[in-house]
C-alpha cells in the first residue's frame, strides 16, 4: 500500500467546500479510484486532517469563517499535516488569487467548473509526487547496514519523545548498547564480517 493507504488499499481525498453540490461533483469524478471524506467547513477540514488518514486535499477559497487559504496555512503550521498536498478548487480565477494560493503552500490551483479529466490527472500525479517524497525521507532516516533508523531520525524521535513527556508529565527511557570485542571482530573476518554482526543485531532488536 502507498504511505496513508486506508485498509482498502486506496488514498484517501479530503474534499473541503461549504456548498453540498460542489462536494458531490468531485466525488463523483473522483469516488471510483479514491475514498473520500468531505467538510462544509474550514475548522471541520482541520480536524479531519490532523487525524492522520488524508493523503491529499482539495479545497475551496471562499467558505464563511475561515476561507481556503487560511486553511491551507495553518495546514502548512502544523507538523501534523504540513507534508500534505492541498490543490485549491474555486471560482476564483484571478492570478491574484492564484498565486496567494501558492504563496499559502498549495501545490496546485483548478479553477470551477472543473473539468473531470483535469481533476482526476492533478490529483493523481500530486499524490505520485507525495509517495516520491515520503519514500525519500524514510530512506534518508534508515541505516543502510542494518535497516535500523539512523541518527538524525533518532534525534527527531527523541525530540518528539521528550516534548510529549513534558506535556503528558510522563517519562521515557532509552537503552544504550555496546557491541563487545567489535574491533576484533573487524580484525579477525575484515570488514565485511563486522558488517554481518551488525545486520543480525539490527534484525534481532528491531
Amino acid at each position: 500500500d502507498h504511505p496513508g493507504a486506508e485498509s482498502s488499499g486506496r488514498s484517501n481525498i479530503l474534499i473541503v467546500d461549504d456548498e453540498p453540490r460542489n462536494v458531490q461533483v468531485l466525488a463523483e469524478v473522483l469516488g471510483d479510484e479514491y475514498d473520500i471524506q468531505f467538510a462544509t467547513s474550514g475548522k471541520r477540514a482541520l480536524e479531519l486532517a490532523k487525524g492522520g488518514t488524508i493523503d491529499l486535499v482539495l479545497l475551496d477559497v471562499t467558505m464563511p469563517e475561515m476561507d481556503g487559504f487560511e486553511v491551507c496555512w495553518r495546514l502548512k503550521a502544523d507538523d501534523r499535516t504540513r507534508t500534505m498536498p492541498v490543490i485549491f478548487v474555486t471560482a476564483r480565477d484571478e492570478v491574484a488569487d492564484e498565486a496567494h494560493g501558492f504563496a499559502m503552500g498549495g501545490v496546485d490551483y483548478i479553477a470551477k467548473p472543473v473539468s473531470p479529466p483535469v481533476v482526476r490527472a492533478r490529483v493523481k500525479t500530486h499524490l505520485e509526487l507525495k509517495w516520491s517524497l515520503d519514500l525519500l525521507e524514510d530512506l534518508a532516516a534508515i541505516d543502510g547496514l542494518t535497516g535500523l533508523a539512523n541518527r538524525r531520525a533518532f534525534a527527531e524521535r527523541l525530540g518528539d519523545a521528550t516534548a510529549r513527556m513534558k506535556q503528558d508529565d510522563t517519562h521515557i527511557a532509552v537503552i544504550c548498547l555496546d557491541i563487545d570485542k567489535f574491533k576484533e571482530i573487524n580484525d579477525s573476518t575484515e570488514h565485511g564480517g563486522g558488517d554481518q554482526v551488525l545486520r543480525e543485531i539490527g534484525m534481532r532488536i528491531n
